[in-house]
């Protein structure tokens, strides 16, 4: 099977090539399938991420917004799933318990601040299985688009 992204997709795009944090390979994934639509060369999307990103600078105004757009869309997706990784980290499951950040985390999203009812906890799992629907959807067409760049078929 030949590599369709570089193999470094998982780490930072400074100088220092760290990995991401938990949540943030999977954005760049996400993030890449969204501007494979702009149908750039693959030797381009380490660029056009951190353009979006807003770690670099971009020749056009035109392209910006449309970086920006995409990064937004895929903010906006991930939104119920970022919540969960904040409900872990700030919520006391894996950390101390940071009410602040939980609270500012649930109400992000439209949740109550305080005294969850059990159709909170409802409308959350709606709100996560949209952002799952959303994000499969956006990575199928993602790899469809990003398949006729580069030749390859999503079963490569």
């Amino acid at each position: 099977m030949r590599r369709a992204v570089a193999p470094g997709l998982h780490q930072s795009f400074d100088n220092a090539r760290q990995s991401l944090g938990s949540r943030n390979p999977l954005q760049h994934v996400a993030l890449v399938a969204l501007i494979s639509q702009l149908q750039p060369a693959a030797a381009e999307l380490p660029t056009l991420i951190q353009q979006a990103e807003g770690k670099a600078s971009t020749p056009s105004p035109e392209l910006q917004a449309e970086l920006e757009a995409a990064y937004k869309q895929m903010r906006e997706a991930f939104a119920p799933l970022t919540f969960l990784y904040d409900l872990r980290t700030h919520g006391g499951l894996a950390h101390p318990p940071q009410k602040e950040q939980a609270v500012k985390a649930a109400a992000s999203l439209g949740l109550p601040r305080e005294n969850w009812h059990r159709s909170d906890y409802l409308q959350l799992l709606k709100l996560i299985a949209g952002s799952v629907s959303s994000i499969s959807e956006q990575l199928e067409a993602g790899a469809e688009t990003f398949g006729e760049i580069t030749g390859l078929s999503a079963h490569e």
